[in-house]
Order: C-alpha cells, then structure tokens, then sequence
C-alpha cells in the first residue's frame, strides 16, 4: 500500500464514525451513556473521553512535524516500523489482546459526564485527526519517526502512528457498543 492509500483509507474510515456514534449512541440518555458494566471498566462516555486524551497528546508532535519536514517525498510503500507493527496490531479492533492505556491517557474513574459535551468534542477529534492526516500528504511517512506521548523512549513512524490512531478509535468504539448490548444495560 501506498502512502497515499494508507492515508485516503485512514480518513475514509474516520469518515463513518460520526454516523455511528449517532445511530449507536445519540438517542441514548446520560445515564445510559455513563453506565458501567463493572466498576473498573469504561462507560460508554469514559471509551470517547479515552479517545479525546489521547488523541490530543498527539497534537504538538503532529505541529512539530509538520513544521519540520518539507512535503516532497514520492508515495512509496508503506513500511511499519516494528514498534508500530506491535501497537497496531494491540489496538487492531479485530485483535482480542488487551493494553491497558497507559496512564497519560486514563479516564476519570468517576462516570459523570456530560453527553453533549463529550460527543461534540469526540467529534472535533475526529475532524482534527483526519485534517492532520491529509497536511501529512507528501511527506515522507515511513522515514520520520515521533515518540510516544505515553513513553517517549517507544519511538515508531508516522505510517505506523496514523494506522495506529485509526484502529484505536475503531477499537474503541467497538467497546462503546459492548457496553450498550450488556444484559445489564439500563433501559433509561
């Protein structure tokens, strides 16, 4: 796959999420949107606010980025770096091993948010996320490498990262709806 491929299926992805968060979650009510399953795990609201966080941590090595480096580089093939290779394959949404989020990017345990503030900036991640992605067309993703915002001694390439970021949100919202199908899901 190409560096252009990668990103227009990157953005095409994170184009349905907004039709799925309404079909799946718009009509529910906060207190639906706040149940936890157990007191440990994620509501549906902590799984998009997980994704605000670390999304946004994101954001000053994207700045730094494209600050940086020139836009000349030819579509080459995508070459995962072998960190990335690992992170990817951890948040695949088809994967069932589990990483725990790292503290940087941990939700309140307390489940009392608020639902259109949540899902307005879910949203604008979202858009941000994809916009960023289309101004990283014409460099060189597989040759600058970035380090994580949760340890920045893990290093991997910005290829690796925007794949990476994609099956997250997609992992997560695939648990958002785990939570909304439990047997114990309240009807109100």
């Amino acid at each position: 796959m190409k560096y252009s491929e990668l990103i227009k299926n990157c953005i095409n992805e994170l184009d349905k999420i907004p039709d799925t968060i309404q079909e799946e979650f718009g009509y529910l009510s906060e207190n639906q949107l706040n149940w936890k399953p157990k007191p440990k795990s994620w509501s549906i609201l902590q799984c998009l606010e997980h994704m605000i966080i670390s999304d946004s941590q994101y954001d000053e090595p994207f700045e730094f980025i494209l600050n940086k480096y020139s836009k000349n580089s030819e579509d080459k093939e995508v070459k995962f770096s072998w960190l990335g290779k690992w992170l990817i394959n951890g948040v695949n949404p088809q994967s069932s091993s589990k990483i725990p989020a790292p503290k940087k990017f941990q939700v309140n345990h307390e489940s009392n948010l608020k639902k259109e503030e949540i899902l307005n900036r879910y949203l604008a991640r979202i858009e941000n996320l994809k916009n960023y992605f289309q101004k990283f067309q014409g460099l060189d993703l597989n040759q600058i490498y970035l380090s994580s915002p949760a340890l920045w001694i893990l290093r991997y390439n910005l290829s690796s990262c925007i794949q990476m970021m994609t099956y997250h949100h997609h992992r997560h919202i695939i648990q958002a709806v785990k939570v909304k199908r439990n047997t114990q899901f309240p009807i109100e």
